[in-house]
């Protein structure tokens, strides 16, 4: 017959096994979270150079084809399309940027637009920046 001791003892290394999964497991899940946020922001911190880029180059060559003697209403008509296709990427880069998200955290996304996504990106460098002080 088995004692009393013993069943106490497996019982107590099986329920030592489920705390220690249990806690596991959520300290994961907030190292998980923790780490889509980090993504999120440097994803963010690219998109706008990417976008900061763009401006520079179209600057260039709005610059280059005045120099080239194109006329004023075409430069105008050029930077009427580079804005729109400016726009057109913005929304299709935060678009692609929130499908990609991983879907058990997309609701913690705190943006759906371009200008919501440089706000949140600005708010977390502030906060990023706050923390700094103070260290």
């Amino acid at each position: 017959m088995i004692e009393i001791e013993t069943v106490v003892n497996i019982l107590a290394f099986v329920l030592g096994m489920l705390f220690h999964k249990t806690c596991s497991d959520v300290l994961g899940m907030g190292y998980l979270g923790l780490f889509v946020r980090v993504v999120e922001f440097q994803a963010l911190k690219m998109l706008r150079v990417l976008d900061e880029d763009a401006g520079y180059v179209r600057e260039l060559k709005i610059k280059m084809l005045k120099q080239a003697g194109v006329e004023g209403d075409s430069i105008k008509f050029i930077k009427g399309l580079d804005r729109e296709a400016l726009r057109i990427w913005r929304e299709s880069v935060i678009a692609h940027f929130i499908a990609a998200y991983p879907e058990k955290y997309r609701s913690r996304l705190e943006f759906h637009n371009w200008d919501g996504a440089m706000r949140q990106l600005r708010y977390i460098e502030k906060s990023l920046d706050k923390a700094t002080k103070f260290k």
